[in-house]
C-alpha cells in the first residue's frame, strides 16, 4: 500500500474538515494544533513528545526503531490491534497459536532459552532430552514448524519397545507406560526402576534376575502371589516331613516365611485344638499318622485303643461314654474322674450315701452302666410306693420313673404332673407314660406339636402346613381323642369375618367339609346368588362377578356403585341417565369415549353437519355433559388464535373443507383477495403471499410496508418528501422490482458523472446508485472516496 501525497493529504483533510470529519476518526480527542502548525500539516513525533506508553501498546525493544507508518496503515490509529500477528506473518503456519511473546520478546525473534520454554509447557526437558535435538521430536522443524505433540514415551520411543530384546518387550507384554521402569532423568534405557511393591522383593525372593520367577517369552502378567504356585517342586520334594504324603497344606505362609525355609513354625494354638498337658510334647506324626487335613479333633478318635483296653472299670462293658474329657484331662489318664453326684445321681451325698458297697447295687446289668433299677432295695415294694404316691398325676412303678420325679433322690420337690406346668387332663390322663417320655422323663415337651408334629404335618382338612396353620394347638383343639370340635381363631387373618357371615355358625355352611381350598372371592359360595339375581338379571346385563363392587357384607339390599371412583365419574345429564342406556351390552369393557354412545347424534347433526365438515369425533372438545347446547371450541388453545375479523368469522368460511388439516397461513384463504387487489396489483409487482407483513387480521386497510427500514428511505433522509406516487421512482408497473434513481431531480449523467470523478467503479446506473448511497446521503461518497486514496 503507497503513502499518501501530501497534496492527498491536504485535499483529505480538506473534505473532512468540510464536513465536520477529523481523517484520524472519533477516537483521537487531541485538538489539531496539539500536533500540527499552520503553516504545515507535517509533524515531526519526536519533536511534539508523543507518549506511546500511554496507549495500549508501549514500544520496547525493536518497535521503538519503526518507522510509525509501518503498523499505522491508516490516518486512524486506532484501527491498528495490538497483537503480533496483525503485522507479523505467523512463520509457524498455526502450531504455536497467536501469542508470540510466549516464546519471543521485543528485542529480537531469537529464542534465548528453548530449555526453560519447554520447562513452562506440557513437556519439560529433563535427563537426556535436555540436550536431545528439537528436530528429534519435532519433525517439521525446518519449517519451523511446532505441532502440538503426545507427552507419552511411547508416542516417540515405540521403535525402541518393538526393537528391545533383552527382555523382549513385545513377547512379554510390557506396559507401554515406558515410566513404570524407566526415569525420565536417566541417562540410559539401562537404568531400571521397576515398583515391585505389588509383590516385595525380600529375602529370598531379593533375585537378581526378572527370569527367576518370570519365564522368558511368557510376559511378566499373570503370575499368582500364592507360594505353592512357584514352589510346588519344593512341596512335592519335601521329606522331612513329606508334605505330601502327609496331606500339609500348600499355604507355605503357615509355617515358612520368605527368609527360608527353616526354621518352620506351627502355631497350634491358633488352630481349634490348642496343644496342652501332654499334647505339647507328643510327635505331630502321632495324630497327623493319615496326614494333616481334617484331623478329627475328638479324644476318641486318637484313644480309641485306650478306650477299648481299659478294664478297671471295663469301658465298654458298663457302656461308657467315649466323651473321654467327661473323667480325663491332657495332662494323663490318672487321676480320672466321674462327678455322678452332680451329673447323674446323689450316691456320695444325700439319702443315698453310704446305702450301697458295689456299683452293681444299682446298675444290675454289668455290661450296661446306663441300666439302673430303684425299685430292688429297701423300701421300694410295689403295695408301699402304690400307697404313698396315690393322687400323684403320671405315677408308675418303675424305675426310670423314679429317676424322672425324684431327680436328687429326695421325696421333697418329687414331680407331680398335676402341680407341673402340664397337667394331664382328658386324653392325655390314660396316655402311656412312654408315649410323651420316648427319651425319658426329664427331657418331655409341653409344647403340643413337639409331641404331635405327625398329626399336623398329616392333616389335609384343612392342610394345617399349606396355610401355616399356627403350631400351637390348643389355640384350636382341646385334648380329644378325634382332635373335635375346633376351633379357628386365626379366620381373621385368613378371610376376615364381617357382617352377615359373622351370623354363619355352622363353619360347614360355607366350607361344606372343603377346609384347604375355598376362595376368598365371594362368588365362590355366592354363585347361586348372583345366576338368580332378577333386578337387575346379572347375567344378561353382563353383570361382573365381584359382587363387592355394589354390595357389602351385611346384606344385599341395598346395593351401590360409585361412579366416581371409576375412570367415568357421572358429571351433568348421565347422572339421571338409566344405567341400561349406556349399558346395552352388559357392564363390562362399556367405552368413555363420547361417540361410542352419541354416533346417531354427531351423524344426525346439521348445523353444522358434522359428517361433511369432517369435525373430529371427540365432542367434549366442543360440548360438556350439560347438554348439546351451548357449543363452544376455544380457538385459542389451538395454533391460531382467532383475533380482529376472525373473531366473527363464521366457522365455515375457513373451514369449507372439514374441520381437520386447516391451513393457518392467510394467502391459503385469501388468495382471491390477494389477486384481485389493484391498488398496488400485488400479482403484477410481484408481492409477497406473506399477507401479515403489510396487514392485520383488523381489516386490509390501513396496510403498511416498511420501506425505509427494508429496502430505501423515502419517508425520511433527503428523500422524504420528495415524491408523489410510487411510480415516480417504480418505472414499470408491472414490477415493483425495477426502479430509477437517475429521473429525478438533479440527477443528469453530465452532473453526476463531474461530481464523481476520482470514484472507482463509479457508473451512470441506479444499482450503482443504490449501492454507493444505501441510505440515500453523500456520506458514502466521500468515504468512498478516502478508502480509495489510502
Amino acid at each position: 500500500m503507497r503513502s499518501l501525497p501530501f497534496a492527498a493529504i491536504i485535499i483529505l483533510i480538506a473534505i473532512n474538515f468540510a464536513l465536520g470529519q477529523s481523517p484520524h476518526g472519533n477516537n483521537l480527542k487531541n485538538d489539531c494544533s496539539d500536533c500540527h502548525q499552520s503553516t504545515s500539516w507535517k509533524i515531526d513525533i519526536k519533536k511534539i513528545g508523543f507518549d506511546h506508553s500511554q496507549t495500549n501498546f508501549t514500544l520496547t525493544g525493536q518497535h521503538q526503531n519503526v518507522d510509525c507508518r509501518s503498523c499505522h496503515k491508516s490516518l486512524v490509529f486506532s484501527e491498528v490491534s495490538n497483537n503480533c500477528f496483525s503485522c507479523h506473518k505467523d512463520i509457524h503456519q498455526n502450531t504455536v497459536g497467536e501469542n508470540c511473546s510466549r516464546c519471543h520478546s521485543t528485542d529480537a525473534w531469537v529464542v534465548k532459552d528453548v530449555s526453560l520454554l519447554h520447562q513452562s509447557g506440557r513437556f519439560p526437558l529433563i535427563g537426556v532430552h535436555k540436550t536431545a535435538d528439537c528436530k528429534q521430536c519435532h519433525i517439521g522443524f525446518s519449517e519451523l514448524k511446532f505441532e502440538q505433540l503426545d507427552v507419552e514415551c511411547f508416542t516417540c520411543h515405540a521403535t525402541e519397545y518393538r526393537n528391545t530384546h533383552n527382555p523382549n518387550h513385545l513377547q512379554a507384554g510390557f506396559s507401554v507406560n515406558c515410566q513404570e521402569c524407566h526415569s525420565l532423568n536417566a541417562s540410559s534405557w539401562s537404568s531400571i526402576s521397576v515398583n515391585h511393591d505389588f509383590f516385595p522383593l525380600v529375602g529370598g525372593h531379593s533375585l537378581p534376575n526378572c527370569f527367576a520367577c518370570h519365564q522368558q517369552g511368557q510376559g511378566f502378567t499373570g503370575l499368582s502371589k500364592q507360594c505353592y504356585s512357584c514352589h510346588q517342586s519344593n512341596y512335592q520334594s519335601t521329606q522331612n516331613p513329606n508334605h505330601t504324603a502327609a496331606g500339609f497344606s500348600t499355604a507355605c505362609e503357615s509355617c515358612h516365611n520368605v527368609y527360608g525355609w527353616q526354621p518352620s513354625t506351627f502355631d497350634h494354638n491358633q488352630t481349634a485344638f490348642p496343644l496342652t498337658g501332654k499334647h505339647i510334647n507328643t510327635q505331630c506324626s502321632q495324630c497327623h499318622s493319615n496326614g494333616y487335613s481334617n484331623t478329627p479333633t475328638d479324644c476318641y478318635s486318637c484313644h480309641q485303643t485306650d478306650y477299648n483296653t481299659t478294664t478297671n472299670p471295663n469301658h465298654i462293658t458298663v457302656s461308657f461314654p467315649t466323651s473321654c474329657n467327661d473323667c480325663h484331662t491332657t495332662n494323663g489318664w490318672q487321676p480320672a474322674t466321674f462327678d455322678h453326684d452332680n451329673q447323674f445321681f446323689p450316691i456320695y451325698s444325700g439319702k443315698h450315701k453310704d446305702k450301697w458297697n458295689q456299683c452293681s447295687d444299682c446298675h444290675t446289668v454289668p455290661t450296661n452302666y446306663a441300666v439302673f433299677r430303684c425299685i430292688n432295695c429297701h423300701e421300694h415294694n410295689k403295695t408301699s410306693m402304690d400307697s404313698k404316691h396315690q393322687a400323684i398325676q403320671g405315677y408308675i412303678y418303675e424305675s426310670n420313673a423314679c429317676y424322672s420325679c425324684h431327680p436328687a433322690g429326695r421325696k421333697e420337690g418329687a414331680f407331680n404332673h398335676g402341680t407341673s406346668n402340664f397337667p394331664l387332663i382328658r386324653e392325655h390322663i390314660t396316655t402311656q407314660c412312654s408315649q410323651c417320655h420316648v427319651t425319658g422323663y426329664s427331657a418331655a415337651s409341653a409344647i403340643c406339636s413337639d409331641c404331635h408334629l405327625n398329626e399336623f404335618n398329616s392333616t389335609t382338612n384343612p392342610n394345617h402346613v399349606a396355610l401355616a396353620i399356627s403350631t400351637e394347638c390348643s389355640s384350636c383343639h382341646s385334648p380329644t381323642p378325634d382332635w373335635s370340635p375346633a376351633l379357628f381363631p386365626e379366620h381373621n387373618n385368613v378371610y376376615p369375618l364381617l357382617g352377615a357371615h359373622q351370623q354363619v355358625n355352622d363353619c360347614n355352611s360355607c366350607h361344606n367339609g372343603n377346609y384347604s381350598t375355598l376362595g376368598q372371592n365371594c362368588i365362590s359360595c355366592h354363585n347361586v346368588d348372583f345366576q338368580n339375581a332378577n333386578n337387575p338379571n346379572h347375567i344378561n346385563s353382563g353383570f361382573p362377578n365381584t359382587c363387592q363392587d355394589c354390595h357389602s357384607f351385611t346384606a344385599w339390599i341395598p346395593s351401590t356403585f360409585d361412579h366416581s371412583q371409576s375412570v367415568f365419574p357421572l358429571t351433568g345429564k348421565h347422572i339421571t341417565t338409566q344405567c341400561s342406556q349406556c349399558h346395552s351390552n352388559g357392564y363390562n369393557n362399556t367405552p368413555t369415549d363420547c361417540y361410542s354412545c352419541h354416533q346417531n347424534n354427531y351423524n344426525n347433526a346439521t348445523n353444522p353437519n358434522h359428517i361433511s365438515l369432517s369435525i373430529p369425533t371427540t365432542c367434549n372438545e366442543c360440548h360438556t355433559t350439560n347438554g348439546w347446547q351451548p357449543a363452544s371450541y376455544d380457538h385459542n388453545q389451538t395454533t391460531f388464535p382467532l383475533t380482529g375479523k376472525h373473531i366473527t368469522t363464521q366457522c365455515s368460511q375457513c373451514h369449507s373443507n372439514g374441520y381437520n388439516n386447516t391451513p393457518t397461513d392467510c394467502y391459503s384463504c385469501h388468495q382471491t383477495d390477494y389477486s384481485t387487489t389493484t391498488n398496488p396489483n400485488h400479482i403484477t409487482v410481484s408481492f409477497p403471499t406473506s399477507c401479515n407483513d403489510c396487514h392485520t387480521t383488523n381489516g386490509w386497510q390501513p396496510a403498511t410496508f416498511d420501506h425505509d427500514n427494508q429496502f430505501f428511505p423515502i419517508y425520511s433522509g433527503k428523500h422524504k418528501d420528495k415524491w408523489n406516487q410510487c411510480s415516480d421512482c417504480h418505472t414499470v408497473p408491472t414490477n415493483y422490482a425495477v426502479f430509477s434513481c437517475i429521473n429525478c431531480h438533479e440527477h443528469n449523467k453530465t452532473s453526476m458523472d463531474s461530481k464523481h470523478q476520482g470514484v472507482q467503479n463509479y457508473v451512470y446506473e441506479s444499482h450503482a446508485c443504490l449501492n454507493c448511497h444505501p441510505d440515500g446521503s453523500h456520506k458514502s461518497l466521500i468515504q468512498q472516496r478516502i478508502n480509495i486514496d489510502k
